[in-house]
């Protein structure tokens, strides 16, 4: 076994339910826009914050007000959230 004692198969299928995790809560948003916390702390854009419940790590930051939704971000919640949305260019 590789380094860390897991294979690469393993990896990829943690990827895997990470990523339809985070799909699956942007599917919910649809039709909960406003399940989102707005954060004045971290910006003054208009967006909401949702954690991924399965995967807590992972934050959505998305525009509640847009039709169709509008996911912005899928980002760690150990990076600086509020950096890393004012570099981003709107």
């Amino acid at each position: 076994m590789p380094f860390g004692g897991s294979s690469l198969q393993d990896s990829h299928n943690a990827a895997d339910r990470v990523e339809s995790e985070i799909f699956a809560t942007c599917r919910r948003l649809t039709g909960f826009p406003l399940i989102g916390t707005r954060r004045p702390d971290i910006t003054r854009l208009p967006v909401r914050f949702l954690t991924v419940a399965r995967f807590p790590n992972y934050v959505i930051v998305y525009r509640p007000q847009t039709v169709p939704l509008q996911v912005i971000a899928v980002l760690h919640s150990k990076r600086d959230l509020g950096k890393v949305l004012e570099e981003r260019r709107w």
